[in-house]
């Protein structure tokens, strides 16, 4: 068939992560399946799957209407405390969850749960004592005010033991799904709180926005009471200190130094290499806060180089200040500082004599330099103003100088042209038009669909059908443009907990605009269903592609995964997370290039600093933090683009492949196993890249940033301006049938194919926004 949009793999309403504990990885030597001499690809497509948080209680008590009392909230408050699961939660937060609780009993001898069943509850014994079972052998007693059950606050995990009442009991239960949202929400706070605050904090000042994301991730709380020593003068340094809240003293061989205050920090030479403390630090007042940055942290973040990085991003910053070189693209500029050479100079050396000709342009990393009066400081260029001077116009009429010991980064201005592909000017206008065509092109010719009703279509075609809805190939009939009518019966929207996501996945749709990713017009809404119409594009899904091609090469394989990372770049950028990043997910189009369908499984974040929780994608493409359910952000897209990467050229998954479907293999293995790549592959470059992408420490997967991860070695040569343009020639063209349409008004279609278990007999509100 020659049509192609997604054909409808709708999220599943629970994911089936039931039968999947979560476990954390373990040593062990989990390979990937050996893939054979001649590489098959599998015909089976995979499903998305989304955990649904509105869950059903699957434990054997019954709920009562009782109030508690000051003694029942005491004995629950002492039970908190008890735990680490709550120790990071203040009395606040213990109190509200309290709220949440309610008391349920159980008969003597019933089973409260067994081992293997679900689980959704926490238990606080109230009165009552309950024997632990495992495997048919009883190993304690719990007596009140006794807890059991916490493993169901993290994980969506089957029981590993069971629970037998001895005598009647009554307990103060908490649903999994409120003690997660109170967790979720703290871990937010505190991560949002801590990235605002890196943004007061001179040291970060030339790292980029999505390196301080990172290490707020991973920064740690520390409190001291007033005279506790912080550090100690000779002790080996290896943590950076950010004051949060109050007032230290700064001591050196006993002298007093100075006082530090909310906002300053210490200790940054132990970021960048072995040392001693060269003072010591007391908390001088009550409750001083810090935020501790280790090495070993920042440097999984950043790599061993960390002052290199920070010049990098300091030559960058450069760039995008100055009135005329940041119209240079991203690309232009990052091949630029790639080439930039790092040199340290003496106080007082000569750059340049008198009457010498310049020719190179310098960024001040750390220093000064003097010339002609003027001094030059961090983060500022020179050289820059003869760039467009004619090469016999250079000559300087005085020395230039460092007036201390100074670092700069140097280019000479045979390199910079290379690196632009041209003169200056030249460049810049051609950049600029450049944009402009992209804008016009990203401009969508959209007709006025917000006065079209659903008597405005004519059916043509079920496209696809899925667990929640159809998808269907309509005509509107003032303009006979075709488009896709994707239809959603309200029932089972209500059945399966999806109000939420259906809001969401419009919210997404509502924000693209890009040539690459599907276009959405407009939504309807009658008693039964909901209507979200998109374009329709033309072509076949890129699961398909790849097994009419076989293996794709190095080159066919460039051009599909440069165009993912632009669909990802341009997504992120939105702060929209796709969350199922896949082949069945791109369509090749009738002009070869790649579009992004299917919003399902898509989400708006608040912010960059912001983390989502629900465990939502496709098994085998889900990256290990999604399946840890601690959060995760942006860099979950860049996994599962790994794994299409490795896909493409390699002809299978690399986790758990060969069609297999047992989600505890497809868990164990990308939690423990490590990627073992197939002899016939040669491309070491490409291997390295796949790596990077599927590395398990998230904030490594990027390598910086977008414009970094263009420049990644693999991509030497390749035309990235020209594949935005469209004028890169696609490795394949996909051969699409001519269908046959039978036309029918598109309600009598509906009417058609509604069943009488969709017919929606209550009404809804949650409906008003579409």
């Amino acid at each position: 068939m020659g049509v192609c949009i997604s054909k409808i793999t709708e999220p599943q309403p629970e994911i089936t992560m039931d039968p999947m504990p979560i476990v954390q990885p373990q040593k062990g030597n989990h390979l990937m399946s050996s893939l054979p001499a001649e590489p098959r690809r599998g015909e089976k497509k995979r499903q998305a799957k989304i955990e649904v948080l509105e869950e059903q209680i699957h434990e054997n008590v019954v709920k009562q209407p009782k109030e508690k009392s000051p003694f029942d909230f005491q004995m629950i408050l002492n039970a908190f405390g008890n735990h680490f699961m709550f120790a990071q939660l203040d009395n606040n937060d213990k109190a509200k969850l309290i709220d949440d609780m309610y008391y349920v009993t159980a008969k003597n001898t019933d089973y409260i749960f067994k081992q293997g069943d679900k689980a959704t509850l926490f238990f606080i014994i109230e009165r009552g004592d309950c024997k632990i079972i495992i495997n048919d052998e009883v190993k304690r007693v719990l007596k009140t005010p006794a807890f059991f059950g916490e493993l169901a606050l993290m994980y969506h995990a089957p029981r590993s033991a069971s629970v037998q009442a001895l005598g009647d009991c009554g307990f103060w239960s908490l649903e999994r799904k409120k003690f997660r949202k109170a967790v979720e929400d703290i871990q937010q706070k505190a991560y949002e709180t801590n990235r605002k605050f890196l943004d007061q904090v001179k040291f970060f000042d030339f790292m980029t926005e999505e390196q301080r994301d990172s290490i707020a991730n991973v920064l740690i709380t520390l409190k001291f009471k007033q005279g506790e020593i912080i550090v100690n003068e000779g002790d080996m340094a290896n943590s950076f200190y950010i004051i949060q809240k109050g007032i230290v003293s700064v001591t050196k061989q006993g002298q007093f130094l100075r006082y530090m205050n909310q906002g300053d920090s210490f200790g940054e030479q132990a970021l960048f290499g072995n040392c001693v403390r060269g003072a010591t630090v007391k908390a001088n007042e009550e409750d001083v806060n810090l935020l501790s940055l280790s090495r070993e942290d920042i440097t999984t973040i950043l790599g061993e180089k960390i002052q290199l990085i920070i010049y990098t991003n300091m030559q960058k910053w450069a760039f995008e200040k100055h009135h005329q070189l940041r119209d240079l693209t991203k690309m232009q500029i990052q091949k630029i500082v790639s080439n930039f050479k790092i040199k340290t100079y003496e106080s007082k050396e000569y750059l340049f004599s008198k009457n010498q000709m310049i020719d190179k342009l310098i960024i001040i990393l750390d220093g000064q330099l003097e010339f002609d009066g003027q001094l030059y400081n961090n983060g500022q260029l020179f050289g820059d103003t003869f760039l467009q001077v004619e090469e016999s116009k250079r000559k300087i009429s005085s020395d230039i100088l460092t007036t201390r010991k100074t670092t700069l980064s140097v280019l000479p201005f045979k390199q910079f042209f290379e690196c632009i592909g041209g003169e200056l000017e030249t460049v810049v206008k051609k950049n600029k038009d450049r944009a402009g065509s992209s804008s016009l092109l990203e401009k969508r010719q959209k007709s006025n669909y917000s006065l079209l009703t659903l008597e405005d279509f004519i059916g043509l075609q079920l496209l696809g059908e899925g667990t929640f809805g159809n998808a269907y190939l309509v005509k509107d009939i003032p303009q006979q443009n075709l488009h896709v009518m994707k239809c959603i019966p309200k029932v089972n929207i209500i059945a399966n907990n999806t109000e939420r996501h259906r809001k969401n996945e419009k919210q997404v749709l509502e924000l693209l605009n890009h040539p690459s990713l599907v276009c959405f017009h407009r939504s309807f809404k009658d008693q039964n269903y909901i209507y979200l119409l998109t374009e329709y594009v033309k072509g076949k899904e890129l699961f398909d592609v790849i097994r009419d091609l076989g293996l794709l090469n190095s080159y066919e394989t460039q051009f599909y995964v440069a165009q993912m990372i632009n669909i990802l770049e341009k997504l992120h950028s939105y702060h929209i997370i796709y969350r199922d990043i896949k082949p069945e997910n791109f369509i090749v189009m009738e002009n070869g290039y790649l579009k992004l369908i299917d919003m399902g499984t898509a989400k708006v974040l608040k912010s960059r600093a912001s983390k989502t929780y629900t465990i939502v994608g496709t098994p085998h493409y889900m990256s290990p933090e999604i399946l840890k359910g601690k959060g995760y952000t942006f860099s979950t897209d860049l996994w599962s683009l790994g794994i299409c990467f490795f896909e493409l050229m390699c002809g299978e998954v690399p986790f758990a492949g060969n069609e297999d479907d047992d989600p505890y293999i497809i868990q164990e293995a990308i939690l423990n196993g490590r990627v073992e790549y197939p002899q016939f592959l040669k491309d070491f470059k490409a291997i390295k890249l796949m790596d990077q992408l599927m590395n398990r420490t998230p904030e490594l997967r990027l390598g910086g940033s977008y414009d970094a991860l263009k420049v990644h070695s693999w991509f030497d040569g390749f035309q990235w301006e020209e594949l935005e343009m469209m004028e890169i020639k696609p490795p394949h063209i996909p051969k699409l049938q001519q269908p046959n349409y039978q036309e029918i008004p598109f309600l009598e279609m509906i009417k058609r194919d509604t069943c009488p278990e969709m017919i929606c007999t209550v009404t809804v509100d949650w409906d008003q926004e579409f």
